[in-house]
């Protein structure tokens, strides 16, 4: 069951599980948007058939991110081209916690450490008319419908907020602090160690042995080229 576009709004809102939040935030800004536009046509309560593809058009875009035809066409193929190949990466714990809703058999005993799931069956990118089209995988499903129960298991995003926004980082922090929000909507602060805050910002490589290498080791540069930079666009294009 999908949301028809006309009744979409500058209130409109994007709601997944979190585990979809790691991907996310790995997604170049094109995609995101190009992603969100498809995944605000969801009832995030109901499930949607496996055969359904959820079309963005250019005109979708240039209203919504407010940018010119030459950029909006632009977006949709290298959006498209991208969430084509992108992954649902999942860790240990995550995959434990999902795996009767994915059909894994999976136990504490054989549980893999990682896994990667394709979030799309296909995206395509039609020039001539001017449009995507994005097929789900039915494990990214799980992620995207049905969400109902614990609302702490959940992300809503503001739509306009999220296709506002420049940078990925902003996008992420942003990304965050909606989770937490979402989580207790009593909540104006948090408080987490840098480095808690670089995963979810996805701040770090994997090196050798599965060791993180954080990027920014500097904390002032990593306050004045990430931290300030990300407010201050969340603070100007955001409900926050």
């Amino acid at each position: 069951m999908t949301t028809n576009k006309t009744s979409l709004s500058r209130l409109t809102k994007v709601r997944h599980r979190n585990e979809l939040n790691s991907t996310l935030s790995t997604l170049p800004m094109a995609a995101k948007k190009v992603l969100f536009l498809a995944m605000c046509q969801i009832n995030s309560k109901n499930e949607f058939d496996d055969d359904h593809i959820f079309y963005v058009t250019v005109a979708d875009y240039i209203k919504w991110v407010q940018v010119k035809p030459d950029a909006a066409y632009l977006a949709l193929r290298d959006g498209s081209n991208i969430l084509d190949t992108t992954l649902l990466k999942l860790k240990h714990d995550e995959i434990l916690e999902l795996s009767s809703d994915l059909g894994f058999k999976f136990t504490k005993s054989n549980v893999p450490d990682s896994m990667n799931l394709s979030l799309t069956v296909f995206s395509t990118y039609y020039r001539n008319e001017g449009r995507v089209g994005i097929k789900f995988t039915k494990e990214a499903k799980r992620f995207l419908c049905k969400l109902i129960g614990e609302e702490k298991r959940y992300t809503t995003q503001v739509l306009l907020s999220v296709v506002r926004l420049t940078s990925v980082n902003a996008a992420s922090l942003y990304q965050l602090i909606r989770k937490i929000y979402s989580n207790n909507s009593r909540a104006n602060s948090f408080e987490m160690t840098i480095d808690e805050l670089k995963d979810e910002l996805n701040l770090y490589t994997i090196g050798a042995g599965g060791v993180k290498d954080y990027k920014y080791p500097d904390y002032p540069a990593f306050k004045r080229d990430v931290l300030n930079k990300s407010v201050k666009e969340i603070m100007k294009h955001t409900e926050v």
